[in-house]
């Protein structure tokens, strides 16, 4: 007897929101990261709105403690634990695409679910991939990214894929402080010692504010993270990889002006790029030169001190941030989830023709 489900019964399942939705997240080890933050809020939002969604492990897993609020008490499954069905959806970094399927063909295992590609950052899109591969040539239909300057990017190579866009969205523990800033500089870089250079020549090069310290990201909880951003004047962002950007929105919904250095793919927030032409948005300092971060840094400075800031552009670094609240990414994720539904519901249909 064939206790095997038709592809009936497969669509009524799914159309019963039955299928399940797993999330892989890189272990690390405790250490921030954006990418893995707006991974729990995805999956923490699908829950919300009655899916069934997981967090993805490897079996040696840290919980990232540092989020805060109740991601720790999201559903938590290892790898080896895993069990999964046609009607599920896995969802893997970039990084671990090639990785993972020659693990597959070395193992003889074949995917009864459908695998979704999530790629948040540009640098890692060709990590590991074979000359001349593709995600589609290992049946990757669907990709979810970040940014739209992003979605565009993966578009121009990775032919045969629908890329979905839903961009994060800005926590409310980020938000203006109700005391007065002061004269500390928020360093934020993906690289350590890109800030470590920053911080030293803006020091020689301007002995006169050696008495100004730059505040580092160190094992903060989010609501740590954004009181102490909130008590500085300043914030300076360098992340050339990054395809969205999530710190300069939270230092703008906090009030605390931005100097950043613009990324290879430039964030749709902070302006566009045309014909090798930037059109920026005046809603922070932003530079092509790493090496001017200092210069800015002090003539910012220079005005904070005397009071002569142009406040011109607070209200545009408000109505930036707000464009990222959770209203806003809720609908995205939920535009996104329905298309692979329905997506996956018409692969099945078209089995049965």
């Amino acid at each position: 007897m064939n206790n095997q489900p038709t592809i009936d019964d497969l669509v009524n399942k799914m159309k019963n929101n039955d299928s399940s939705f797993y999330f892989y997240v890189p272990n690390t080890k405790g250490n921030v990261s954006g990418a893995v933050a707006y991974i729990y809020d995805v999956v923490a939002a699908l829950r919300e709105r009655g899916y069934k969604a997981f967090i993805l492990h490897d079996k040696e897993y840290m919980t990232p403690l540092w989020m805060g609020g109740n991601y720790s008490k999201l559903p938590h499954i290892a790898f080896e634990k895993l069990k999964l069905s046609a009607i599920d959806f896995l969802f893997l970094p970039e990084a671990w695409v090639q990785s993972f399927y020659s693990d597959m063909r070395q193992n003889n295992i074949k995917l009864p679910c459908e695998v979704v590609v999530v790629s948040q950052v540009y640098d890692l899109i060709f990590f590991g991939l074979e000359s001349g591969t593709r995600w589609s040539h290992f049946g990757i239909k669907n990709v979810l990214t970040t940014s739209k300057v992003q979605k565009g990017y993966i578009e121009k190579f990775m032919r045969g894929q629908n890329v979905h866009c839903v961009n994060p969205y800005i926590h409310d523990d980020f938000k203006p402080s109700e005391k007065p800033t002061t004269p500390k500089i928020f360093l934020f870089t993906r690289d350590k010692s890109r800030g470590e250079k920053i911080e030293k020549q803006f020091h020689i090069q301007y002995p006169q504010y050696a008495w100004v310290p730059f505040v580092r990201v160190s094992n903060m909880d989010r609501s740590q993270f954004a009181d102490t951003l909130k008590d500085c004047c300043l914030s300076v962002w360098v992340d050339e990889i990054s395809s969205f950007g999530t710190f300069p929105l939270e230092s703008m919904k906090c009030g605390v002006p931005v100097i950043g250095k613009i990324p290879e793919l430039m964030p749709e927030w902070m302006g566009t790029e045309e014909n090798g032409k930037y059109h920026l948005k005046d809603n922070g300092i932003w530079l092509l030169n790493y090496l001017s971060i200092p210069e800015y840094i002090a003539q910012y400075l220079d005005e904070w001190v005397t009071d002569t800031l142009n406040e011109n552009v607070l209200p545009k670094m408000q109505e930036t941030a707000a464009q990222y609240n959770e209203g806003k990414f809720k609908e995205e994720l939920e535009t996104f989830v329905k298309a692979l539904i329905d997506g996956r519901i018409q692969t099945f249909e078209a089995a049965k023709k």
